[in-house]
């Protein structure tokens, strides 16, 4: 679309589009990632920037925070996709993990399981693997061991809700919405996401909405 191609090649503030709940939600997700992605860097080179109980701290923070982008998708009343995204994460195996391992730190024991089969106990305990130098984590799930290497995981959730977003939010036709114009007064339609638009029919720039 135009104004797309306008933000990419001026960068204009004005222009930047109105983000929704999930689209927040799933940067803070990469963040708390990128966090963890920078201390595992140090951590091979022989630095500790965060004290063990912190760094496990911080991948507790991530894996709740990923399991949290269905309750932001579903529960925003503006978007409408043909599969939950509940159904999504019951069948995609990385956010099935993602969300016993939130659901684990947050109750410790489940009374009322769902698809996990619980109750069951998670612990988690972060340490480097001394023969390829990675950073894992070692996750007990109903006293059986799953061992995983982080950022495999964490990327691989990731993945999962962007796929998921692109397929059922971002393939779909934005919704739209009338404006009037204040310099030339002519009622023009524009995605109602856009914090700007440039007017069509006069060819003011940065219209704010």
């Amino acid at each position: 679309m135009v104004y797309n191609q306008k933000i990419a090649q001026n960068m204009r503030t004005s222009m930047i589009r109105r983000k929704k709940p999930y689209e927040n939600q799933l940067e803070r997700v990469k963040r708390w990632k990128n966090r963890i992605e920078n201390s595992i860097n140090d951590y091979r080179q022989g630095k500790l920037t965060l004290p063990p109980l912190e760094f496990t701290d911080t991948i507790w923070s991530f894996f709740v925070s990923c399991d949290h982008m269905k309750d932001y998708i579903h529960n925003d009343a503006t978007i409408k996709t043909k599969q939950s995204p509940y159904n999504h994460l019951d069948n995609t195996e990385c956010l099935k993990i993602c969300r016993d391992i939130s659901v684990g730190v947050k109750h410790l024991i489940i009374k009322d399981p769902k698809t996990t089969g619980g109750p069951f106990l998670i612990n988690l305990t972060a340490k480097r693997d001394d023969t390829t130098g990675k950073m894992l984590f070692d996750i007990n799930i109903k006293s059986q061991t799953v061992r995983e290497d982080f950022l495999r995981l964490a990327n691989e959730c990731i993945l999962a809700w962007e796929d998921f977003i692109q397929r059922e939010i971002a393939s779909q036709p934005k919704k739209q919405i009338k404006k009037i114009c204040p310099i030339c007064k002519v009622e023009v339609k524009i995605d109602d996401d856009l914090m700007a638009f440039d007017c069509p029919n006069c060819k003011t720039e940065n219209v704010l909405v």
